[in-house]
């Protein structure tokens, strides 16, 4: 039987799964714009670390990923936390 997996992914009756993609990289930056002739992108203010004097804060920013082994349509999810290392 196919049908969308726990992950929103399709499985073929043959129980075959797409590959797993792998994350290369993960940028947070001010914006992310795409060039609508050339379809380039461009990644605007790269943070390294963002500060704050208080918790919770409100910052708007932009996610580029950068992957590798996608193989046709995905659902991903982000989460953003305190680091455990500081």
């Amino acid at each position: 039987m196919s049908g969308p997996d726990r992950f929103g992914c399709a499985t073929i009756a043959s129980g075959f799964m797409p590959p797993v993609p792998s994350v290369l990289a993960v940028l947070v930056c001010d914006s992310v714009i795409l060039e609508s002739q050339t379809g380039k992108q461009s990644i605007i203010g790269i943070f390294d670390n963002i500060h704050a004097a208080q918790a919770p804060f409100s910052q708007r920013v932009g996610f580029y990923a950068r992957l590798t082994d996608a193989e046709g349509e995905y659902k991903f999810a982000r989460r953003c936390g305190k680091s455990p290392n500081c």
